[in-house]
Protein backbone atom coordinates (compact mmCIF):
# COMPACT_ATOMS: atom_id res chain seq x y z
CA UNK A 1 0.00 0.00 0.00
CA UNK A 2 0.65 3.59 -0.55
CA UNK A 3 3.07 5.57 2.53
CA UNK A 4 -0.18 7.55 3.88
CA UNK A 5 -1.90 4.21 4.34
CA UNK A 6 1.01 2.61 6.46
CA UNK A 7 1.07 5.59 8.30
CA UNK A 8 -2.28 5.51 9.53
CA UNK A 9 -2.55 1.82 10.52
CA UNK A 10 0.77 2.25 12.27
CA UNK A 11 -0.87 5.90 13.95
CA UNK A 12 -4.26 3.38 14.84
CA UNK A 13 -2.25 1.64 17.58
CA UNK A 14 1.17 3.41 18.35
CA UNK A 15 0.05 5.63 20.55
CA UNK A 16 2.40 5.49 23.04
CA UNK A 17 4.47 8.75 23.03
CA UNK A 18 7.63 6.48 24.38
CA UNK A 19 7.84 4.92 20.73
CA UNK A 20 5.32 6.04 18.82
CA UNK A 21 7.93 8.14 16.22
CA UNK A 22 9.90 5.03 16.10
CA UNK A 23 7.09 3.10 14.83
CA UNK A 24 6.25 5.48 12.20
CA UNK A 25 9.97 5.55 10.86
CA UNK A 26 9.48 1.89 10.94
CA UNK A 27 6.11 1.76 8.96
CA UNK A 28 7.82 3.69 6.29
CA UNK A 29 11.45 1.45 6.26
CA UNK A 30 10.67 -0.61 3.74
CA UNK A 31 9.51 1.51 1.43
CA UNK A 32 13.02 2.87 1.12
CA UNK A 33 14.29 1.19 -1.79
CA UNK A 34 11.22 2.13 -3.61
CA UNK A 35 11.87 5.78 -2.65
CA UNK A 36 15.62 5.25 -4.21
CA UNK A 37 14.56 3.55 -7.06
CA UNK A 38 11.99 6.10 -8.11
CA UNK A 39 14.42 8.99 -7.14
CA UNK A 40 16.71 7.39 -9.52
CA UNK A 41 14.16 7.01 -12.47
CA UNK A 42 13.16 10.58 -12.47
CA UNK A 43 16.85 12.16 -12.03
CA UNK A 44 18.69 9.84 -13.96
CA UNK A 45 16.83 8.18 -16.78
CA UNK A 46 15.17 9.53 -19.95
CA UNK A 47 11.35 10.22 -19.53
CA UNK A 48 10.09 8.78 -22.81
CA UNK A 49 10.81 5.17 -21.45
CA UNK A 50 8.38 3.11 -20.12
CA UNK A 51 8.06 1.97 -16.79
CA UNK A 52 8.94 -1.80 -16.71
CA UNK A 53 11.82 -0.49 -18.95
CA UNK A 54 12.80 2.40 -16.31
CA UNK A 55 12.36 -0.18 -13.62
CA UNK A 56 15.37 -1.94 -15.31
CA UNK A 57 17.57 0.25 -15.57
CA UNK A 58 18.00 1.24 -12.50
CA UNK A 59 20.54 0.03 -9.88
CA UNK A 60 20.46 -3.85 -8.78
CA UNK A 61 21.48 -2.72 -5.37
CA UNK A 62 18.02 -0.57 -5.09
CA UNK A 63 15.67 -3.39 -6.09
CA UNK A 64 17.86 -5.97 -3.62
CA UNK A 65 17.47 -3.24 -0.64
CA UNK A 66 13.52 -3.21 -1.77
CA UNK A 67 13.33 -6.98 -1.80
CA UNK A 68 15.11 -7.28 1.75
CA UNK A 69 13.08 -5.40 3.52
CA UNK A 70 9.94 -7.05 2.48
CA UNK A 71 11.26 -10.22 3.84
CA UNK A 72 10.02 -11.93 6.96
CA UNK A 73 13.30 -13.85 7.10
CA UNK A 74 15.43 -9.90 6.95
CA UNK A 75 12.93 -8.84 9.66
CA UNK A 76 13.33 -11.75 11.91
CA UNK A 77 17.02 -11.60 11.90
CA UNK A 78 16.92 -7.56 12.73
CA UNK A 79 14.50 -8.16 15.37
CA UNK A 80 16.69 -10.84 17.27
CA UNK A 81 19.20 -8.53 17.20
CA UNK A 82 17.17 -5.82 18.31
CA UNK A 83 15.90 -8.04 20.75
CA UNK A 84 19.56 -9.09 22.33
CA UNK A 85 21.03 -5.54 22.20
CA UNK A 86 18.13 -2.88 22.56
CA UNK A 87 14.74 -4.62 23.37
CA UNK A 88 13.14 -1.88 24.00
CA UNK A 89 12.91 -0.87 19.94
CA UNK A 90 10.67 -3.91 19.36
CA UNK A 91 7.30 -2.57 20.32
CA UNK A 92 8.12 -0.01 17.35
CA UNK A 93 9.63 -2.78 15.25
CA UNK A 94 6.38 -3.81 14.71
CA UNK A 95 5.23 -1.62 12.28
CA UNK A 96 8.01 -3.41 10.06
CA UNK A 97 6.25 -6.30 10.16
CA UNK A 98 3.00 -5.01 9.88
CA UNK A 99 4.05 -3.27 6.29
CA UNK A 100 4.84 -6.54 5.32
CA UNK A 101 1.79 -8.16 6.30
CA UNK A 102 -0.28 -5.45 4.89
CA UNK A 103 1.30 -5.44 1.29
CA UNK A 104 2.12 -9.23 0.76
CA UNK A 105 -1.55 -9.50 -0.18
CA UNK A 106 -1.39 -5.87 -2.68
CA UNK A 107 1.96 -6.14 -4.42
CA UNK A 108 1.92 -7.26 -7.73
CA UNK A 109 4.14 -7.69 -10.76
CA UNK A 110 7.98 -7.24 -10.43
CA UNK A 111 7.00 -5.83 -6.75
CA UNK A 112 5.41 -8.94 -5.71
CA UNK A 113 6.45 -9.49 -2.14
CA UNK A 114 9.71 -11.79 -1.79
CA UNK A 115 8.28 -12.38 1.78
CA UNK A 116 11.31 -15.30 2.10
CA UNK A 117 13.75 -13.31 0.45
CA UNK A 118 16.85 -14.32 0.15
CA UNK A 119 16.97 -17.82 1.11
CA UNK A 120 13.87 -18.30 -1.15
CA UNK A 121 14.34 -15.67 -3.67
CA UNK A 122 11.50 -16.65 -6.10
CA UNK A 123 9.12 -17.50 -3.38
CA UNK A 124 6.25 -14.36 -3.88
CA UNK A 125 2.67 -13.78 -3.82
CA UNK A 126 0.84 -12.24 -6.90
CA UNK A 127 -1.75 -10.37 -4.78
CA UNK A 128 -4.10 -7.83 -5.91
CA UNK A 129 -2.17 -4.41 -7.06
CA UNK A 130 -3.16 -2.17 -4.30
CA UNK A 131 -2.56 1.03 -7.73
CA UNK A 132 -6.12 -0.56 -8.37
CA UNK A 133 -8.68 1.64 -7.27
CA UNK A 134 -11.05 -1.10 -5.68
CA UNK A 135 -7.98 -1.99 -3.75
CA UNK A 136 -7.45 1.48 -2.15
CA UNK A 137 -10.88 1.83 -1.34
CA UNK A 138 -11.28 -1.73 -0.02
CA UNK A 139 -8.29 -0.92 2.31
CA UNK A 140 -8.85 2.75 3.17
CA UNK A 141 -12.42 1.36 4.18
CA UNK A 142 -10.84 -1.50 6.36
CA UNK A 143 -8.93 1.47 8.36
CA UNK A 144 -11.89 3.44 9.13
CA UNK A 145 -13.81 0.56 10.48
CA UNK A 146 -10.65 -0.13 12.79
CA UNK A 147 -10.68 3.60 13.69
CA UNK A 148 -14.35 3.83 14.51
CA UNK A 149 -13.73 0.65 16.53
CA UNK A 150 -10.83 1.80 18.52
CA UNK A 151 -12.47 5.06 19.18
CA UNK A 152 -16.09 3.27 20.77
CA UNK A 153 -13.40 0.94 22.65
CA UNK A 154 -11.56 3.87 24.29
CA UNK A 155 -14.85 5.64 25.34
CA UNK A 156 -16.42 1.93 26.61
CA UNK A 157 -12.88 1.66 27.93
CA UNK A 158 -12.90 5.28 29.89
CA UNK A 159 -17.15 4.49 30.89
CA UNK A 160 -16.30 1.22 32.63
CA UNK A 161 -13.51 2.13 34.21
CA UNK A 162 -12.81 0.01 37.02
CA UNK A 163 -15.07 -2.42 35.83
CA UNK A 164 -13.41 -3.12 32.65
CA UNK A 165 -11.82 -6.14 31.68
CA UNK A 166 -8.33 -6.60 30.09
CA UNK A 167 -8.68 -8.26 26.25
CA UNK A 168 -5.58 -9.14 23.87
CA UNK A 169 -5.21 -5.16 23.01
CA UNK A 170 -4.57 -4.70 27.31
CA UNK A 171 -2.19 -7.32 27.22
CA UNK A 172 -0.67 -6.36 24.14
CA UNK A 173 0.12 -2.82 25.67
CA UNK A 174 1.09 -4.52 28.69
CA UNK A 175 3.79 -6.08 27.16
CA UNK A 176 5.06 -3.60 25.09
CA UNK A 177 5.49 -1.33 28.09
CA UNK A 178 7.53 -4.25 29.56
CA UNK A 179 9.65 -3.86 26.79
CA UNK A 180 10.23 -0.73 26.87
CA UNK A 181 10.60 -0.42 30.24
CA UNK A 182 12.97 -3.45 30.81
CA UNK A 183 15.49 -2.67 33.41
CA UNK A 184 19.34 -4.30 33.05
CA UNK A 185 20.60 -4.91 36.66
CA UNK A 186 24.34 -5.13 37.14
CA UNK A 187 26.83 -5.21 40.56
CA UNK A 188 29.78 -2.95 41.13
CA UNK A 189 31.48 -5.74 42.69
CA UNK A 190 31.49 -9.65 43.46
CA UNK A 191 29.49 -9.70 46.84
CA UNK A 192 26.55 -7.41 45.04
CA UNK A 193 27.15 -4.19 47.01
CA UNK A 194 26.18 -1.48 45.26
CA UNK A 195 24.04 -3.02 43.03
CA UNK A 196 22.33 -0.48 40.35
CA UNK A 197 19.65 -0.31 37.93
CA UNK A 198 19.87 1.07 34.65
CA UNK A 199 17.28 1.11 32.24
CA UNK A 200 18.76 0.36 28.64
Amino acid sequence: MDPIFHLLATNLYAKDERWRDEALFFSLLPDLGLLLITIYIFMYLPKNLTILDAYSMVPQAFVVLYFALHSLVVFAIAALVVWRLRPRLLPAMSAWLLHILIDIPVHAGMFATRFLYPVLPDVRFEGASWGEPWVLLAGYSALLILYVYSSWRERRKHYLRERWRADWLDRLVSRANALISRVRIHAADAKGQDIEGAAR
